[in-house]
């Protein structure tokens, strides 16, 4: 019995030395089928491109609440299924990027995909209060690649994005406007960004003040939460990216956060009070 059973062993690791690698999942390579199109919305600006292939069709979007070199990337499609990893982009032909805060999603009509915060600023700039060479980098875009996010590797050929990325500038620039703020004066260096006060205190104010339809439905939520804050240091503006399911939660997070919510706030060159922005997350989960 114990030779039959080495034998047995033996046969299985052969088996396994002789047997033919798992096969690589080429990347899918998709390009525009439709033009870049432009979204102001009454609290956000969004880009949005349609790509497609005999294998696919994507939606992309870049979208804005605040100023920032940051921006929410949005990525689906209704013939690929999310894996639900730690998803990995680049804007080709740039570095590598693992998004930790990605959410995924699914909408009617069997589209899945995934939302992050994401920017072009390189890494070793991140903290810095001017971004050298902006538009350079922006032009050398070529593609976003999009790892671990979808059952295949994915591949945008987006192009290059320093005029997409100048239309989304002025766009903000627009909605500034509308909101009563001078966009030269806003885009000044900060001597101080806008700073919260007590805020543990105050988030879980907001976290305990659960909405009662939510509640009764047992539903959970993490929203992205952007906030205005006047130069006295209180919330003068609140924006809620939620997902469909989650608008519940909206109404909620911003009363309170107008109500309760207070900041030291930023500083202008000058050491002037000035407007200034501050976005965080929310989540709501139940014990």
């Amino acid at each position: 019995m114990k030779i039959q059973a080495v034998g047995l062993l033996i046969a299985f690791t052969q088996f396994f030395l002789n047997a033919p690698a798992a096969a690589q999942v080429d990347d899918l390579e998709v390009s525009p089928s439709g033009p870049w199109v432009l979204d102001l919305g009454d609290e956000y600006c969004a880009l949005r491109r349609d790509f497609g292939s005999e294998d696919a069709g994507m939606l992309m979007e870049f979208r804005q609440y605040l100023p920032s070199d940051d921006f929410d990337l949005l990525v689906g499609s209704d013939d690929l299924a999310t894996l639900e990893k730690t998803p990995r982009v680049s804007f080709l032909p740039y570095e590598v990027n693992e998004l930790t805060d990605a959410r995924f999603l699914r909408a009617p009509g069997g589209v899945e995909g995934f939302t992050a915060r994401v920017s072009l600023r390189p890494v070793e700039e991140q903290d810095a209060e001017e971004w050298s060479e902006r538009n350079v980098r922006e032009a050398g875009v070529e593609a976003l690649k999009i790892e671990d996010a979808f059952e295949r590797p994915v591949i945008l050929r987006t192009g290059a994005l320093s005029g997409p990325m100048d239309a989304m500038r002025t766009c903000m620039d627009d909605l500034m406007r509308t909101r009563g703020i001078d966009p030269d004066a806003s885009r000044g260096p900060l001597a101080r960004a806008a700073k919260p006060i007590d805020q543990v205190r105050w988030t879980r104010i907001i976290i305990r003040n659960y909405p009662r339809s939510a509640l009764m439905a047992g539903a959970e939520a993490t929203l992205r939460v952007f906030l205005q804050i006047d130069p006295e240091g209180t919330v003068s503006n609140c924006t809620v990216q939620t997902n469909l399911d989650e608008e519940v939660f909206e109404e909620s997070t911003c009363r309170n956060m107008r109500r309760h919510a207070r900041f030291e706030p930023a500083l202008d060159g000058q050491g002037n009070p000035t407007i200034g922005f501050w976005s965080t997350n929310v989540i709501f989960r139940l014990n």
